[in-house]
């Protein structure tokens, strides 16, 4: 892959994954920005956050987020994008 196809495919995944926050917590999509604090300002609590990570887990094979590391929007986005350039990686090999 080179470097355009790389950025495609995190811009996908980054647009992915805010459609998923935003439709599972019926929010509109334009609200969401990288420092969107999960709490602070989506006002998450522990029954939305196994929403949350349900759709996740649907949108992207099963993969199991760390919560314990996310704040933000963007780390949502981060853990999404790192899991499937280790998925992406040991294909290629």
């Amino acid at each position: 892959m080179d470097e355009k196809e790389i950025d495609s495919v995190k811009n996908m995944i980054t647009m992915s994954v805010y459609f998923i926050i935003a439709d599972t917590l019926d929010i509109d999509m334009l609200n969401l920005q990288p420092d969107t604090e999960l709490v602070k300002d989506l006002n998450l609590d522990s029954h939305k956050i196994a929403e949350l990570t349900k759709s996740i887990m649907a949108g992207f094979d099963n993969l199991k987020l760390d919560f314990s590391l996310i704040q933000s929007v963007q780390d949502i986005v981060d853990q999404v994008l790192l899991s499937n350039l280790v998925q992406t990686n040991s294909t290629l090999h």
